[in-house]
Order: structure tokens, then C-alpha cells, then sequence
């Protein structure tokens, strides 16, 4: 006979526990002390298995029999509803463990046996004042991918006491005619702790740094792991060609990324990264995750400056290699009879806009397409283009409203914007359709990482 709320309030406790059954598996038991517990037995590998739901009344009869109709679904698929249970609770066990707050609990419990109470106060005000408030302490910091270690790691690459941070501002001071580009300190640790009327307290001089440390700074934390540069390159790469399928994902446009393909038989291309086209243009579309070093892109006399511009030619020259495979029939592109323009899209902003490295940049492509045996008149047939990955979602934004010819044959061809950005370029021409278009785009990756505080 089925159980009924009465009877299961009803049931009195007696001097041995005993049990009163609802059917297919599930019954009650009642202590001596009056307690009364849902179980659910069952058998699985030809064993009887016990498991409980937990008590009386908190567990009430409809919520019992609903979890007795999930054991028995889990049983008809072959799973063991006891191990789905303590999996279950292992897991959220884990989560609770790991969200924000509790890693960083366990973090500042560890440091404190090995720094100094006054240093470990300083590091805690500056978790709660500038990381606490952007990221919820309930966060499940497992579930995507963040570990105690990794926090501790961040937290130790972002702070720096006066003392040390005046040492190496010394050290880096020089006063000479390169003074304006020397490196600044407080762009790796842009956080610092000072005392004031007795108090520790935590100043960030310049916010921008605080932003850029955690943002773009990271690739120097990351750079010289194996095997990084490759996947960097790989995830920017499927980046721009998100934010092209993102904004030209009309009939007009058509977004290609290239099949690779053999040359001489034998040696693999992947030819361009992306080609875009409309009804009058095509876009071959290289990606660079190279970042200048500091100061090179002022210091013109600077052995490293030419090293880094070498580089940025060399990307220019591969996407001119990548152009003439595809006229030749050797990718999935066919030729159109449409003009080409050569975009190097790189990941950092190298504001190229010194006349003088831009005719440098010029002049080192002109010698590697000399020694490689590529016609010069390229550059002057398909013009390339430099710009950051930020420009050319600006682009992409204009583009929308206006053809690729529109918008490059003025840029590419008078000389009124000749020694123009691309970004001062899209602004003066194409402001009212880059705001209406501009869009917060990859919303739900950034709702995985910082929730919502509503």
C-alpha cells in the first residue's frame, strides 16, 4: 500500500527502527529517536544498493518519489545512481571550494607563513580593494579554468612596495636623448602600497597600466613558454575572422578561409589567413601577433627598431606570396578581376605613422621581394595596408554601410591621407556608421568570465 502525507506524519517511533514502504524501491525508516529517513534500494550488478534521500519532513513524499523516478531513470541507462550521487557532491564540494574567495583564503593563509605580516596586509587590502569588486567572490573559478595557483600568480605579478619600485625606476632613469621612451615600471607592477598618516593604503597612479598589465601584459608573462607562440597566433588568427563573420555577414559580402595547399609537390601552405570580398574589392587578410619592443617605435637609430621593422616586412612580403598562390589557382579562392589590397592586421597598435618608418618598412620589403625574386610593382598594384586588430574592426564597422572601394581608394590613393592612421581616417569619414554599427561583440564569453552583478 502507498504512502500518504498522514501516515508519514503519523508514524510514531518505537523501541527498534523499523520501515513502512511506498513501492518500487522506496521506503521510511523510523528511528527510536523519532527521525525519519527517505531510502531507496535497488539492485545493480547483481547487488542490492542502498541510498538515501535525506530526512523527513524536510524530504517531503512528492520530493522523495521524484527522486526515486531519477535513480530509476539513471538505473535504466546503466549508471549507479549511489556513485552519480557522490560525483554530484564531489563536484559541488569542489566548486564551493574553489570559487574566488575560498582560493584566495587558502592563498593568503599559505603566504602568510613566509612573508611578513605588514606585506601580507598590504597584498590582501589590494585583493579586496581592485579584484574583488570586477570578480564576484561565488565564482566558480574551476569551471573555467582558473586554479589557486594560478591566482597566486597573478596576484604576485601585479604588486610592487615603494622601496623596490624607486630602485628600479633608478635603475631605468637615464637622462639622454632617448629619456622620453625609457620603460616605465610601473607598466609590470602598477599596483603600489604606501603608508599615509600610518595607514596602508594601495595606489594605482595610472589606471591604464592597471588595465594593460592584465590585459596585453599577460603575453609577456607567456611568451616563453613552449609551444605558446604558436597557439597565440592560432587563437588571434580565429579572432579577426570571428569579427569578420561577425560584421559582413550579409549577402554581400563572402568570408573565405583558405584550404592549404602543396607547392612543388611537397611543401605545405596555408596560404592567407582570411580573404574577404564584396562586388569591388578583395582583401587578403595576414595576422601578426609580433609586439614591438618598448621604445621601438621611436628610437630610429636603434639596431632593435630595424630587427622589429624587418619583421613587420617579412609579413608583408608572405602576404604577397600568399596573393600570387591564390591568382595562380592554388587555393579555394577564385580570381575575380577585382582590385586586391593586402591587410597585415596585427594584434598590438604599432602606430606606424613616422613618415620615416614607413618609408624604412618600404624600402625592407622592396629588398625581400628583390632577393625572393617578386615583382616590386606589387606594392604599387596591390597596396598593403598595417594596421591594429582595433582599426580594422573599425573597418569592418564602416564596411557595412560602404564597398571596400569606396572606403580604400580614397585612404590608399590621395595624397590628403597620406601619412594618415587608418583609425584618424575612419573617424573623419565614417563616424556616424561606426557607431551605429559598433557592437559589444562575444557577449556570452564574457558573461562566463564576469557574471553579471544584477
Amino acid at each position: 500500500m502507498r504512502l500518504n502525507d498522514t501516515k508519514c506524519k503519523s508514524t510514531k517511533p518505537k523501541d527498534k527502527k523499523y520501515k513502512i514502504c511506498d513501492g518500487d524501491g522506496l521506503y521510511l525508516v523510523v528511528n527510536p529517536s523519532g527521525s525519519k529517513v527517505w531510502h531507496f534500494y535497488y539492485s545493480y550488478a547483481k547487488q542490492r544498493k542502498t541510498i538515501s534521500f535525506g530526512r523527513y519532513p524536510d524530504i517531503g513524499l512528492a520530493d522523495a518519489r521524484k527522486m526515486r523516478q531519477e535513480a530509476r531513470t539513471l538505473l535504466s541507462k546503466g549508471q549507479n545512481p549511489s556513485y552519480v550521487r557522490k560525483a554530484q557532491t564531489q563536484s559541488a564540494q569542489a566548486a564551493a571550494s574553489n570559487t574566488f574567495e575560498q582560493v584566495a583564503l587558502r592563498w593568503k593563509n599559505v603566504r602568510s607563513t613566509k612573508i611578513s605580516p605588514k606585506t601580507m596586509k598590504t597584498a590582501w587590502q589590494r585583493l579586496v580593494l581592485y579584484v574583488y569588486p570586477y570578480i564576484p567572490k561565488s565564482v566558480d573559478l574551476v569551471s573555467i579554468g582558473v586554479s589557486g595557483t594560478d591566482i597566486e600568480a597573478f596576484l604576485k605579478s601585479t604588486c610592487s612596495d615603494l622601496k623596490s619600485l624607486r630602485q628600479r625606476m633608478s635603475e631605468h632613469h637615464i637622462v639622454d636623448l632617448h629619456w622620453l621612451y625609457r620603460f616605465n615600471p610601473l607598466i609590470q607592477t602598477p599596483l603600489i602600497s604606501l603608508k599615509i598618516k600610518g595607514e596602508e593604503v594601495l595606489a594605482c597612479p595610472i589606471s591604464d597600466f592597471l588595465w594593460n598589465r592584465v590585459s596585453q601584459g599577460v603575453y609577456f608573462d607567456l611568451i616563453n613558454i613552449p609551444e605558446y607562440t604558436q597557439a597565440y597566433g592560432k587563437s588571434f588568427e580565429r579572432y579577426i575572422g570571428d569579427v569578420l563573420k561577425e560584421t559582413l555577414n550579409s549577402d554581400g559580402y563572402t568570408v573565405l578561409k583558405p584550404e592549404e595547399y602543396h607547392v612543388a609537390g611537397k611543401n605545405l601552405k596555408h596560404g592567407a589567413d582570411w580573404i574577404v570580398f564584396d562586388g569591388t574589392a578583395n582583401i587578403f587578410v595576414e595576422t601578426k601577433t609580433k609586439q614591438f619592443r618598448y621604445g621601438s617605435k621611436f628610437l630610429l637609430s636603434d639596431e632593435e627598431l630595424l630587427k622589429d621593422l624587418s619583421v613587420v616586412a617579412e609579413g608583408v612580403v608572405q602576404n604577397y606570396k600568399n596573393i600570387l598562390d591564390a591568382q595562380k589557382g592554388k587555393t579555394n579562392w577564385r580570381d575575380n578581376n577585382l582590385p586586391i589590397y593586402s591587410f597585415i592586421v596585427t594584434l598590438e597598435d604599432w602606430q606606424i605613422f613616422s613618415p620615416i618608418m614607413q618609408e624604412k618598412i618600404c624600402e625592407l620589403v622592396v629588398e625581400k621581394m628583390e632577393f625572393l625574386g617578386i615583382p616590386t610593382d606589387l606594392v604599387q598594384v596591390i597596396p598593403y595596408l598595417i594596421c591594429s586588430s582595433e582599426e580594422f574592426e573599425l573597418f569592418c564597422c564602416a564596411a557595412r554601410f560602404h564597398s571596400f572601394q569606396d572606403i580604400l581608394r580614397p585612404y590608399m590613393s590621395e595624397t590628403n591621407y597620406e601619412r594618415w592612421l587608418l583609425r584618424s581616417y575612419l573617424f573623419k569619414n565614417y563616424k556616424k556608421e561606426i557607431e551605429i554599427s559598433f557592437e559589444s561583440w562575444f557577449e556570452d564569453d564574457w558573461s562566463g568570465i564576469i557574471p553579471s552583478k544584477n
